[in-house]
């Protein structure tokens, strides 16, 4: 991901500034706190927020700077896939926990059904919080998708009546043409 040092004294190249930026940004977040700005540069904030982490993470040595095959870009690493692969969890589960709809063609079902578990292995390493401060960017396709049911079925139960309307209406209008 980074080919050279990013931080206190690091080569720090732009984009791959950005990227450790966006990555300590994310789990600043999943941890309840102003996020890093990501901009490429290293500044104080960007330099403080490499040493919390850190800090953070014991073992680590907390000198500010992120060296590509370092432990510290390693572990920075290992805690976002976490917090990516929970991020995930989370924000899918509503779509793959539903069920198959009735009448889904079996190699269809098939299809989804292997999905499911292929998302389930998908699992974070380690136990990660904050997931859910995290905006999902996958619609709720299923509230739609129920109101235009309802209200389908709000249409398919009124058509009787309209129709029974109608005939009476029918009636009273022979009724009343033809005298008697």
């Amino acid at each position: 991901m980074i080919s050279g040092s990013v931080g206190q004294g690091g080569v720090n190249r732009p984009d791959e500034v950005m990227a450790v930026q966006r990555l300590l940004s994310d789990l600043q977040i999943a941890a309840g706190d102003v996020p890093l700005d990501v901009d490429g540069l290293v500044g104080p904030k960007t330099i403080a927020a490499i040493s919390d982490f850190q800090q953070q993470n014991p073992g680590l040595p907390v000198d500010g700077r992120i060296d590509p095959t370092g432990p510290t870009f390693t572990r920075l690493d290992e805690v976002s896939s976490s917090l990516y692969a929970a991020i995930a969890q989370e924000q899918g589960f509503p779509i793959l926990a539903a069920p198959t709809p009735p009448g889904t063609p079996n190699h269809v079902a098939a299809v989804f059904d292997d999905i499911r578990s292929d998302f389930s292995a998908l699992a974070p390493a380690e136990g990660v919080t904050g997931a859910s401060r995290f905006d999902n960017p996958v619609p709720n396709l299923i509230a739609p998708v129920d109101r235009i049911r309802l209200a389908l079925l709000g249409a398919v139960q009124v058509v009787p009546l309209i129709i029974v309307l109608v005939f009476i209406l029918a009636l009273l209008i022979i009724i009343t043409s033809n005298p008697i």
